[in-house]
């Protein structure tokens, strides 16, 4: 009975000073580290793209996802869904304005079906170079200018940077070598009021459509150009039905990066700046991407599939033809001076 009494106070004896020893650790350590620890993220967010992983869509996912997982410690993972499978980039914009969707790369034109306002940062006949859109898109007073507009526009939706890319330009079934030969012909551009207006202007007929419809439509002659960068064009395949890409460079593509709002209130301060600086190194591998493989891709559309490239196409005149309908654009919307600040950084 001695015996077995002593032994239980042993244990006892034991037990206390297991739970001082850890009581006093415990008051110096820092959290464990989820990924060291092997346990689960606390968050598992999604972004989407509408574009294959050879697009530079996917350079930008994958920069955005490695910087936010290393940086955060593993307390968030990122899942990147690509090739439109959540959808088109209207589509998905709606479903970050709903919360279903944590974080999309757009363009200027699909965003505007929710934010009017960002249309003006991706018209048409907008920049005079590639150095214009990348003073105008690194300009913190004007990244923060188009923030609070967003915040603003009551759709649950945070802007976490813009981002330039590549020029687009038109290719199609047949050669282009004037603004004159692309009056009376269906063109497929992207959706925004101001773009088919500009094209309207120029005598096309602009079509608007998905993006995934556009090789059916050249089959089926419903249109008979699209524009594009080179590297949509390559490698969606596109020189089979349009072997004719032609150097307008008229738009340059601006590409705001987003998130729901509804996904950066769940997250702290520290991991909100993380996700920011993320969209920066994003935006940089984006626009380091694009203009690699836009240059790639254009080589091998000329070289292995036999496009012909009309390199002296002078847009010049639509530059100056456009310039009253940026003015009356920027107007309705309340933007002429954010318009004329971008036209002063040229």
């Amino acid at each position: 009975m001695k015996k077995k009494v002593f032994a239980m106070f042993l244990a006892a004896a034991l037990l206390f000073l297991v739970s001082c020893s850890g009581s006093t650790n415990n008051s110096s350590a820092s959290a464990p580290d989820p990924a060291s620890a092997g346990g689960s993220p606390e968050f598992v967010l999604k972004i989407g793209h509408d574009q294959g992983e050879s697009h530079p869509y996917e350079n930008f996912a994958q920069a955005f996802k490695s910087y936010v997982e290393e940086k955060s410690n593993g307390r968030i993972q990122v899942d990147i869904f690509n090739s439109a499978v959540l959808g088109s980039e209207t589509e998905m914009t709606e479903s970050l304005r709903l919360g279903t969707l944590d974080f999309l790369v757009s363009t200027t034109s699909n965003s505007s079906s929710l934010i009017p306002e960002i249309g003006i940062l991706g018209m048409p006949f907008l920049y005079r170079s590639t150095e214009h859109a990348l003073a105008v898109c690194n300009d913190p007073d004007i990244l923060a200018y188009w923030q609070d507009i967003v915040d603003n526009s009551n759709t649950n939706i945070t802007l976490l940077n813009i981002a330039p890319s590549g020029w687009r330009n038109i290719y199609a079934t047949k050669a282009i070598e004037t603004l004159d030969d692309i009056k009376g012909m269906n063109l497929r551009c992207q959706p925004a009021e101001i773009e088919t207006n500009m094209w309207k202007t120029l005598g096309a007929n602009p079509v608007t459509m998905s993006f995934g419809e556009i090789y059916t439509s050249f089959e089926t002659n419903l249109i008979a150009a699209a524009e594009n960068c080179a590297t949509s064009y390559y490698t969606n395949a596109h020189y089979e039905v349009a072997p004719y890409f032609v150097k307008t460079q008229h738009t340059i593509m601006i590409h705001p990066i987003m998130a729901s709002t509804s996904t950066m209130d769940k997250l702290d301060d520290d991991l909100k700046q993380i996700v920011y600086d993320a969209a920066k190194a994003g935006a940089e591998a984006l626009f380091e991407a694009q203009t690699q493989k836009d240059e790639q891709y254009l080589q091998q559309a000329i070289n292995e599939q036999g496009v012909t490239y009309i390199d002296n196409f002078d847009m010049s005149p639509a530059y100056d033809i456009c310039s009253s309908l940026h003015t009356e654009y920027a107007r309705q919307l309340g933007q002429t001076e954010m318009l004329n600040t971008i036209l002063s950084m040229a």
